[in-house]
């Protein structure tokens, strides 16, 4: 069996009043596609936010292919792949795919002018891996809501994502969006890519 992708181990987090995470452990390994079901305030935010270093653990490591991440470092959970898709997916709904894909690492020339001809490129090629045809001139905002999902995968892989976590990912889809992300996921399962699907419902 081959080694696992992620490692969590005994991740524990408190807030005032409450234990978020009490020695959380599990492993994930490339191409594997896991559901983590749980009611509201079961504390699967807070382990998501913990695996893409936005909260820190009181205790606990995280290893990414047996390296140790730095808890509490979005940076450091970024350069290891692990990327997260909110429920609102797209930070930013009045800008274009192409803007919220690139949106604080957007290619330059010479260091100064955006490269607009390279991210309308990229963008279309991230798309067209995903199967969405998307206008990359359009705001986001006035897409549908699966296709707004489509633009957080393509950030998503555009940053070379090996873990992929969607936070409640189907709560705003009709059957027929649901079924084209479950054919994504599967997609992506095929290229090795690890999904994390976060619901309260099972």
């Amino acid at each position: 069996m081959p080694a696992p992708l992620l490692e969590a181990r005994q991740l524990t987090k408190r807030f005032p009043g409450v234990t978020a995470l009490r020695a959380v452990a599990f492993d994930l390994r490339a191409g594997e596609v896991h559901a983590l079901c749980g009611e509201n305030g079961a504390g699967k935010s807070t382990l998501i936010k913990s695996l893409s270093g936005s909260v820190k653990p009181e205790s606990g490591r995280i290893l990414v292919n047996g390296r140790e991440l730095t808890l509490g470092s979005v940076k450091a959970s970024e350069a290891a792949g692990i990327a997260v898709i909110h429920q609102e997916s797209v930070a930013f709904p009045h800008l274009n795919a192409q803007d919220n894909i690139f949106v604080g690492r957007e290619p330059r020339v010479m260091g100064l002018l955006l490269d607009r001809s390279r991210m309308v490129k990229e963008t279309r090629g991230l798309l067209e891996r995903l199967g969405e045809h998307i206008n990359p001139y359009k705001p986001v905002g006035e897409l549908p809501m699966a296709q707004r999902q489509m633009v957080g995968m393509a950030r998503a892989l555009s940053q070379d994502c090996r873990l992929l976590i969607m936070d409640e990912p189907t709560a705003s889809l009709s059957t027929r969006e649901t079924e084209v992300l479950f054919r994504i996921i599967r997609q992506l399962k095929s290229e090795g890519v690890s999904i994390l699907d976060l619901s309260h419902r099972m």
